[in-house]
């Protein structure tokens, strides 16, 4: 999956959250949640204080998934651009013994 691949999925996810928080929509700030997160973002925590935290959860709730993504992804690209072309034969160290 390409960065691209990854912010057309995340961007949505983030548009919907920042804007429901923004006017205060519970339905829409939690649209894309896990059940386990909307347990703990409720309507009432929305609208007081205490939300910053929820918020802060989310944000870093979604970094650590896009940063997963990204790193799985140059992973992939790592793993393609070491791997030997099809008419390149396959040597193996086996070391003396």
């Amino acid at each position: 999956m390409t960065e691209e691949e990854i912010l057309r999925i995340v961007g949505p996810m983030m548009d919907n959250c920042l804007e429901g928080s923004n006017e205060v929509n519970h339905a829409k700030h939690v649209r894309d949640f896990t059940d386990r997160l909307k347990n703990v973002v409720t309507p009432g925590n929305l609208k007081s204080a205490g939300s910053r935290a929820a918020k802060q959860s989310l944000y870093r709730y979604l970094m650590v998934k896009t940063t997963t993504a990204h790193l799985s992804l140059r992973q992939q690209k790592s793993t393609l651009a070491n791997r030997p072309s099809p008419g390149q034969p396959i040597t193996t160290n086996t070391g003396s013994v």
